[in-house]
């Protein structure tokens, strides 16, 4: 026999090695893996959709917490005037003038999200405008700003107007 033959039947040989033990070890071994995975991807599905229903006492105390500090976002009924006292103050507090121009409740969606809509103009010093709207965005209360237009007053370098369009959320 020559030598190229004997390769031949080396290569052939290691070859059938390769099939059986495919089909004798790592064939059972991939399919057994494949049924864990399946087994697995149930039970989490499962567990999902058991801890999507229940409610435990602790996460339904989460929820009620959750609620109270929501409610202590709205301002109070269905009259603007603690909206009104909340943007007096926020404006004094900056010496930024203010005038409200347009306010109206909106009770479109009184289920849901009642709110008034307030449209006021304003003037100040350029940095207090912008203390005046750190103080919008960052209250205690649910703001909606919809619309800002500031423009510098002509008379002045460091004095700012505009108007501002925004909803404050009610109970």
């Amino acid at each position: 026999m020559n030598q190229s033959a004997a390769r031949i039947i080396l290569i052939c040989m290691t070859l059938l090695s390769g099939v059986v033990a495919y089909f004798v070890f790592i064939g059972p071994f991939l399919n057994e893996i494949e049924s864990n995975l399946d087994e697995v991807a149930g039970v989490k599905s499962a567990t999902e959709k058991l801890t999507e229903k229940s409610l435990t006492k602790k996460s339904k105390e989460e929820l009620k917490e959750f609620l109270r500090r929501y409610e202590k976002t709205l301002v109070e009924g269905s009259h603007p005037a603690n909206a009104v006292n909340f943007l007096r103050n926020v404006s004094q507090l900056h010496d930024v003038e203010k005038e409200i121009l347009n306010i109206q409740l909106d009770e479109s969606q009184k289920e849901q999200w009642p709110y008034f809509a307030i449209e006021l103009s304003f003037s100040g010093k350029e940095s207090n405008v912008f203390h005046f709207f750190s103080d919008l965005e960052t209250a205690d209360i649910l703001i909606d700003i919809k619309e800002v237009n500031i423009r510098k007053k002509e008379d002045s370098r460091q004095k700012l107007t505009g108007n501002i369009s925004l909803n404050i959320f009610s109970k």
